[in-house]
């Protein structure tokens, strides 16, 4: 059925624009459900002229509980995706741990006096207060697009219900 495939290609999409904000594990199950959609197109099209087996359906309708339920608790783990007003010592310890990570630096303990002693704040293009500004943007920026990305799934996964609850 082509709306299967036009539906798993917008998720697909939705996925490849937030790949980078989004953790592994969400992104390969969007992927997956998509995959599931598509194929179900595909077969659906060439069982068409012959016999559709009414437990795909069913089995759809478990896939979508699955996915609206990991979903669900990947919005449970980022703490309904809130975001940080203030910079406290463990944000201080994030913005310097991604810093850390992302330019390949090993340092005992995540905290700016390290990273000094270490020889690492020479290079920084900007000082403390400012990358962890900075880090607090970029957190709440990413928060925001979760929440986006949320509410765009669970509406999709609503219509998805209904439509084949009706089938």
């Amino acid at each position: 059925m082509e709306w299967n495939k036009n539906i798993a290609q917008k998720i697909a999409n939705i996925a490849e624009k937030y790949a980078q904000n989004i953790p592994e594990g969400i992104y390969l199950q969007f992927m997956d459900i998509a995959k599931s959609i598509y194929e179900r197109g595909e077969e659906e099209e060439e069982e068409e002229h012959v016999f559709i087996d009414e437990t795909d359906t069913v089995k759809i309708l478990y896939e979508i509980q699955a996915r609206r339920k990991a979903i669900d608790d990947a919005k449970k783990v980022m703490k309904n995706f809130k975001r940080v007003s203030r910079v406290t010592k463990d944000l201080k310890e994030m913005a310097i741990e991604s810093y850390c990570k992302h330019s390949g630096i090993r340092i005992p303990v995540y905290s700016w006096e390290c990273l000094e002693y270490y020889g690492h704040t020479e290079s920084l293009p900007v000082g403390e207060t400012d990358m962890y500004r900075v880090y607090k943007e970029h957190h709440n920026m990413k928060m925001r697009k979760y929440e986006e990305m949320y509410t765009i799934e669970i509406k999709f996964l609503e219509n998805l219900q209904k439509y084949y609850d009706s089938v």
